[in-house]
């Protein structure tokens, strides 16, 4: 059985087992207490679609939609019909061999002004053809031989995975990603070697007395940047203590993978905490960044939700320590001696200047009518909301106690008649 969400395949090898399949199937569902939907079940089917591909014996198909909508396109005239052509293209990428290459020329045009050049045409055209006879995936099967076929351009890797089933090599899928600059380039080559010398090196005495000697930081944190002041916090930790190796595990995937070179910091506070992490780890004759899943990595996430609380509510024994500036501001300090020096008027004057224009700024801003029209308004109350019962609950129940009231002649209350005319004498 295949599932995905809320789509469920059912196969069986041979046909006279598929009757006893769907009934465990029914069973377990029963057991659950889960319902099917009797208008989306299909029964006994030897080929369908399932999450966007043609399924059947022969092995796993493209949908002949997807690929249909691509070789009817018409040549994009704007940037918006450039991006439905790749976006058309990502869905069939694991049918089409070096997409990456493929689709080169489009991914220019998407970083620039809108220009359709012949070379973006004629890959275009070259999609289509291929396109038009696409390949047959082979399912793998579990514990076979898979082989991989890498093939690296100026621009891209791409790699094809087979299967082999008698004297025939069977594709599995196609994949492929481009480089982002040279820095990624040089991460891949090396995160290869890397791989290639802890696969093929044996263990000796002196890892395993660094194993031994190897201090182990857990941290945690809600957002990225809050992940590496934790990280830098660890690393500052360990110098203190004077660790020469440290084993860094940290639950979130994109700080791990920039520090280790495998993703990109893009933005301009990222890439001045990943040059910190960096100047920092260079302190140590070896630090290793492992990240690990957030259930493994439950001491940290405790200690992270401690760290929230007030400290009235926390009853921990543990050191906190509050960060009041992150790690990447400079702070701006002043170096003043003990001793008496040419600078200690200019010190002394600079200081009550600074006290000085404080203090006109606080009354500046009191006085100013902008400033208190459109200024921020705290709407926090002052102290914690009391819930206050009502004083007379019977009256949110609204209980008839008289009942209903006569009719008078003109089909009115007659009640109602002599309390008006009471209220009126």
């Amino acid at each position: 059985m295949e599932v995905y969400v809320d789509d469920m395949l059912i196969k069986s090898k041979e046909e006279f087992a598929h009757l006893d399949d769907l009934k465990e199937t029914f069973a377990t569902l029963k057991t659950h207490q889960m319902r099917l939907n009797p208008s989306k079940c299909v029964f006994g089917v030897a080929s369908g679609k399932f999450l966007g591909f043609m399924v059947s014996q022969r092995g796993i198909e493209a949908n002949p939609e997807k690929v249909r909508a691509i070789i009817d396109m018409t040549s994009p005239r704007t940037i918006k019909e450039v991006q439905k052509l790749t976006g058309r293209i990502a869905a069939l990428n694991r049918f089409v061999t070096k997409a990456t290459d493929k689709c080169l020329p489009f991914f220019k045009t998407l970083k620039q002004a809108f220009a359709w050049t012949d070379e973006c045409e004629a890959a275009l055209q070259e999609l289509k053809r291929y396109l038009s006879s696409p390949p047959l995936l082979s399912p793998s099967k579990e514990g076979e031989n898979l082989y991989l076929y890498l093939a690296v351009s100026a621009s891209a890797v791409s790699a094809a995975l087979i299967r082999e089933e008698g004297m025939k090599q069977l594709l599995v899928y196609y994949v492929s990603q481009a480089f982002q600059g040279a820095e990624s380039r040089t991460a891949i080559k090396a995160q290869a070697i890397a791989n290639f010398i802890v696969e093929f090196t044996l263990p000796d005495e002196e890892r395993i007395t660094d194993e031994v000697n190897r201090w182990i930081i857990q941290t945690d944190a809600t957002n990225n940047e809050a992940e590496y002041e934790g990280i830098l916090t660890g690393l500052r930790l360990g110098k203190a203590l004077r660790a020469k190796n440290l084993l860094i595990q940290n639950d979130s995937k994109l700080v791990i993978r920039q520090i280790r070179g495998e993703y990109e910091a893009k933005e301009e506070r990222m890439q001045k905490y990943l040059r910190l992490t960096k100047h920092l780890t260079r302190e140590f004759d070896a630090v290793e960044f492992v990240q690990t899943p957030r259930s493994q990595n439950m001491g940290a996430n405790e200690v992270s939700k401690l760290a929230s609380l007030r400290k009235e509510e926390s009853s921990t024994d543990l050191t906190m320590e509050i960060q009041k500036h992150p790690s990447i501001e400079e702070v701006s300090t002043f170096t003043i001696q003990s001793a008496n020096s040419w600078t200690t008027p200019i010190m002394s004057f600079l200081h009550s200047l600074r006290t000085k224009k404080k203090v006109d700024t606080v009354e500046i801003v009191k006085k100013c009518d902008k400033c208190q029209r459109y200024g921020n308004v705290q709407r926090l109350p002052a102290e914690k909301l009391t819930n206050i019962s009502s004083s007379w609950p019977f009256a949110q129940w609204g209980i008839d106690i008289i009942g209903p009231l006569p009719q008078g002649r003109s089909s009115q209350s007659g009640g109602i008649k002599r309390l008006s005319n009471k209220i009126s004498s």
